[in-house]
């Protein structure tokens, strides 16, 4: 099952449990464990990330990047918005090179195996 639960939820459930994001493209996986966001109060910035494997997909988190969307532009990248040229929010680098690969991205639990 798929599920958009927002900002505030996500926030709250990886705070409190052990989650893990995984990120397919057309040319990579990548899967980090121990994924913590952080409250509305510090810009949902990835508080922790840690235990890549995989390729390194271009979109993976960093720790310490606040949530960028098209209305709130944290991507620390001057005179652009990479929320709003790629159509979603994501925890943006300045370092990325966004291109046209299809995206999943999973974000779940790993206590409930």
């Amino acid at each position: 099952m798929e599920y958009h639960i927002g900002l505030n939820r996500l926030h709250y459930f990886t705070s409190g449990n052990p989650f893990e994001v995984i990120i397919w493209t057309t040319w990579a996986i990548k899967k980090c464990t121990n994924f913590v966001v952080g409250d509305q109060s510090e810009g949902y910035k990835v508080k922790s990330i840690s235990n890549c494997t995989g390729i390194d997909a271009w979109m993976t988190p960093k720790q310490g990047y606040k949530f960028s969307s098209f209305d709130r532009d944290e991507d620390g990248v001057p005179d652009r918005n990479l929320a709003e040229e790629m159509h979603f929010g994501w925890w943006f680098d300045p370092g990325m090179r966004p291109d046209n690969d299809i995206i999943y991205v999973y974000i779940r639990r790993t206590d409930c195996e």
